[in-house]
């Protein structure tokens, strides 16, 4: 099931999964695509917007065949905000849930 995204939870999803591992740019865009139906020309926007917030930073990784590859981390501002942004947000199954049964999950 592909999935309109809103505004902030795509900084939530961005931040979660560089919660888990660091990650670049194209791997980011890609799982977004194909799991949310994001449009993938708005991660650079969002990626620098988190950069300049204090989020997330970057840096270079020498691949195998002396390529450079940009990888993006998540910073303690970035792990606060994202600690902020999951408890003032219901889980989507949980807003599912409400609008389908009208009634707010245990």
């Amino acid at each position: 099931m592909k999935l309109d995204l809103q505004p902030g939870m795509l900084d939530m999803c961005v931040l979660a999964m560089l919660e888990r591992q660091d990650s670049f740019a194209f791997e980011i865009a890609s799982t977004l695509v194909q799991r949310a139906n994001w449009p993938e020309g708005q991660l650079y926007p969002l990626l620098r917007r988190m950069m300049h917030a204090g989020w997330i930073s970057e840096y270079l990784v020498e691949t195998d065949d002396h390529h450079r590859r940009k990888y993006f981390r998540i910073e303690y501002k970035g792990r606060d905000a994202l600690g902020d942004m999951r408890q003032g947000r219901p889980t989507l199954a949980e807003t599912i849930h409400q609008v389908v049964w009208g009634e707010v999950l245990a």
